[in-house]
């Protein structure tokens, strides 16, 4: 083995700065991250051959001196902190005087600057070497060009991609940056021509315009709370804008992109009861926390922080996420807004169990349940019209074992009987009392080391959901008693057990949802005249015309959209 020797500063400070920057966004990165520091209210970038020929940003922020030019290029100076204790008053970007000491080693630097009412300087460092600084020309604010990305560290410069992909990064970069700061007008060049203009706007503005064309940001809302410790700013899309991955899924914190799984979470959690499975909202979350209370000095490039108050940071973005969706009710006319309520209450008193399914009917129950609904006729209520005057619409029949088509209002709604059953079956389902009944011949099932600890963890849940559980040996467990309502079938129970991580909340939706979906009738069922009538009765008085699964229940057709399908103007 070779002895033990200390580098020398000039690899040493190469090593360092491809720890810093990789690429060119990284690059871009460091510098937006530095002009938006200097209070800029305009700035501009132009990258060259995707950033590797040269990157250029100007400003109009505060500007540095002369002797501030002499020291910026050098590693870990800086104008943001001075004592370990400014750490938790920290509210700049950038804070470790990394990035022009690490770009000034991999790039041919220049860097013009100047201050209100002084003269302006230019600095030239190449490679990490000082070249010169000279009295120049220039306004307020400062001009860096970053150029020949890697020409002192070919090792960085071989694993580059093509020139386009490097733009992309670069650009992406940008609008990250750009974001969460939309009083700052921001432009951005590629080779020479103006790809994205966000002008000074507010949030869901700024938002919009950065992703213009990439969806309808029309279905986007804003919404902000206010919590000791933190404040929230949230863009969300409405449930109807989702997509098959997270990529407009953006969380910020004190103004920078971070990656927390835990906000993640939060939006699921949000959002899962509107989106069909497998799909993820469009969601920018934007939180400023109190700088005591978050630590980013975990992460090269801050994408990364430690928090003490996460938990309820979490909880406040799960009920804001709530109060925004449910504006979003989708019932049917303004009118059904403030009767549904009241027609369900009605139904629910009369029918506290509603058979819906063609083969729940037996003839002599068929009787008494019209009947029973014939009284429920007669019975006034506030603006004094029978129910069947408030949901009054022509039921057409059943297509395709599936679908139910009703007329209502000079509007066809096309209802999907199986996502209808089963989200009225789970409302009612959340609304029973837990009644645990033992069980005459326990279930018995074995267990793994990962299964018991799982089950360990979320044995209590399972006590208040009325499920009980016990322990036979170091291998076996037995579920004792269920709740009365809970008809699965033992593996299906079994696999419910095994599988379930998270809330009490988490797991007592994902037993009502597989309860329901069991429950409802199915695709291909047929259904007589009277099923038919009260399931769509049903669907009509919901306040979440979705079911738990997030997926619409029906979707309508007005006269108007007929005519022109058709031709009829």
């Amino acid at each position: 083995m070779k002895s033990v020797k200390k580098l020398n500063d000039l690899v040493a400070k190469k090593i360092a700065a491809g720890e810093v920057i990789d690429r060119p966004y990284s690059v871009v990165r460091e510098l937006l991250d530095n002009a938006i520091d200097a209070d800029s209210k305009d700035i501009s970038i132009y990258i060259e051959n995707g950033g590797v020929t040269n990157i250029r940003i100007v400003d109009n922020g505060h500007g540095m001196t002369q002797n501030d030019l002499l020291l910026c290029y050098l590693p870990h100076a800086t104008s943001k902190i001075e004592t370990e204790d400014d750490l938790l008053t920290l509210t700049s970007l950038g804070f470790r005087g990394e990035a022009l000491s690490s770009i000034s080693t991999c790039t041919k630097l220049s860097v013009v600057s100047k201050q209100e009412g002084a003269s302006a300087y230019k600095l030239t460092v190449h490679g990490g070497e000082f070249l010169s600084l000279e009295e120049y020309r220039g306004s307020k604010g400062t001009i860096i060009n970053a150029a020949d990305l890697f020409y002192s560290i070919p090792a960085r410069r071989k694993f580059l991609k093509n020139a386009g992909s490097e733009a992309t990064l670069c650009k992406n970069t940008f609008i990250e940056k750009a974001l969460p700061f939309p009083e700052i007008n921001f432009k951005f060049y590629k080779d020479d021509k103006l790809e994205l203009f966000l002008p000074q706007s507010d949030l869901k503005t700024r938002v919009s315009n950065a992703f213009k064309g990439k969806f309808n940001s029309s279905l986007l809302g804003e919404v902000t709370c206010e919590e000791e410790g933190f404040k929230i700013s949230a863009v969300l899309g409405r449930p109807e804008l989702h997509r098959k991955d997270r990529k407009y899924i953006h969380i910020y914190t004190n103004k920078r992109r971070i990656t927390e799984f835990a906000f993640v979470q939060a939006l699921q959690y949000g959002y899962n009861e509107v989106l069909p499975g497998g799909n993820y909202p469009i969601a920018f979350i934007f939180i400023d926390v109190d700088p005591a209370l978050i630590d980013f000095n975990i992460h090269p490039a801050k994408k990364e922080a430690k928090f003490k108050n996460l938990q309820t940071i979490h909880h406040r973005l799960v009920e804001l996420i709530k109060s925004f969706l449910s504006q979003y009710k989708y019932n049917l006319t303004s009118s059904s807004k403030t009767t549904a309520p009241l027609v369900k209450e009605l139904f629910d008193k009369k029918f506290p169990t509603i058979p819906l399914s063609t083969n729940s009917f037996k003839p002599t129950e068929k009787v008494a349940y019209k009947e029973n609904f014939n009284q429920l006729l007669e019975m006034k209520p506030v603006y004094e019209k029978k129910i069947e005057e408030i949901i009054n619409f022509k039921y057409l029949g059943q297509i395709m074992g599936v679908f139910l088509l009703v007329e209502k209002d000079n509007t066809l709604y096309v209802i999907d009987q199986h996502a209808t059953h089963e989200r009225i079956l789970y409302n009612k389902l959340t609304e029973l009392k837990v009644n645990s009944q033992d069980l005459l011949l326990p279930i018995e099932f074995e267990v793994t080391q990962e299964d018991e600890q799982l089950i360990k963890e979320n044995i209590e849940v399972f006590t208040d959901l009325g499920i009980k559980i016990s322990k036979i040996d170091s291998e076996t467990y037995a579920i004792t008693a269920l709740p009365s309502f809970c008809k699965l079938l033992d593996s299906e129970l079994i696999e419910f057990i095994k599988s379930q991580r998270g809330t009490k909340a988490d797991i007592q939706r994902e037993l009502y949802d597989t309860l329901a979906c069991r429950s409802a009738i199915k695709e291909g069922d047929p259904i007589d005249t009277l099923a038919a009538h009260e399931l769509i009765k049903g669907a009509f008085a919901l306040d979440q015309a979705r079911c738990p699964h997030g997926r619409p229940i029906w979707f309508e057709l007005t006269k108007k959209e007929l005519y022109e399908l058709v031709g009829r103007l």
